[in-house]
């Protein structure tokens, strides 16, 4: 806990120092939303890579970025925002059920879906090198921190749609909560490009945790994988006059 804290107040000095002393021209700010394609890289106890059956899936994020720009081509971005991310599982099963014909006890193969659904508070520091005018495009590389909020498993269980004995609110589809088998913290880096005209962008970031974010019993490591892809707009534009470059 001591080592986040510090870290956290590290980067907050950095921002103040960075605001307070630099020759900034142009503050920004602005909203994103867009698709997140989303994994988990997940070992078990042995360090035996367990992905064959863990499967990349679609969700979104939604986000207030902001800009700070420290030269005319190089500036810092804060992003902070609500993103859903996670894995889809498949696991084969064999059931014994009855032939409606024969009434014989038969074997069926079947399979068990589920998606294990995080929901972050997702917080970003980037720097942002940017080429251009009217037209710019840019690259920009940080470090990310995500609180995670909750945790839910949605599961489609063909198992308990042929075992009799379950109990009822369990066949089908249903949901669980699985908030404690994760850690509330992820800690990553990220990486991304861009083009923005005017007061809109388009963004792809490519994200990593380097922490392990699992509690699960059994699992040794699961580390956080995910793109964004963003449509952004900003609706803010602070100009201050006394940094204006020469004209």
């Amino acid at each position: 806990m001591q080592a986040k804290v510090k870290i956290v107040a590290t980067l907050l000095f950095c921002i103040i120092v960075v605001t307070e002393y630099s020759w900034a021209q142009l503050a920004t700010i602005g909203f994103s939303i867009g698709p997140v394609y989303s994994s988990q890289k997940i070992k078990n106890t042995s360090g035996v890579p367990t992905a064959n059956n863990y499967h990349s899936y679609s969700e979104a994020m939604v986000s207030i970025i902001g800009q700070y720009n420290i030269q005319k081509n190089f500036g810092l971005l804060f992003d902070v925002g609500y993103c859903n991310r996670g894995v889809s599982i498949s696991q084969p099963v064999t059931v014994t059920t009855l032939d409606p014909t024969t009434y014989d006890t038969v074997l069926v193969n079947k399979k068990n879906s589920y998606q294990n659904n995080l929901a972050y508070l997702d917080n970003y520091l980037m720097a942002k090198y940017t080429y251009g005018n009217k037209v710019r495009v840019y690259a920009d590389a940080g470090l990310y921190y995500s609180f995670l909020l909750k945790a839910k498993q949605y599961v489609s269980d063909e198992y308990y749609n042929y075992n009799t004995n379950a109990p009822s609110e369990a066949k089908g589809f249903y949901t669980d909560s699985i908030t404690s088998s994760y850690r509330r913290s992820d800690f990553g880096l990220a990486v991304g490009l861009g083009i923005e005209y005017g007061r809109f962008g388009l963004d792809y970031r490519y994200s990593r945790s380097i922490m392990d974010i699992s509690k699960s019993p059994g699992l040794a490591t699961i580390h956080n994988s995910f793109s964004t892809v963003k449509l952004i707009f900003k609706f803010v534009k602070i100009q201050k006059e006394y940094f204006k470059d020469d004209e």
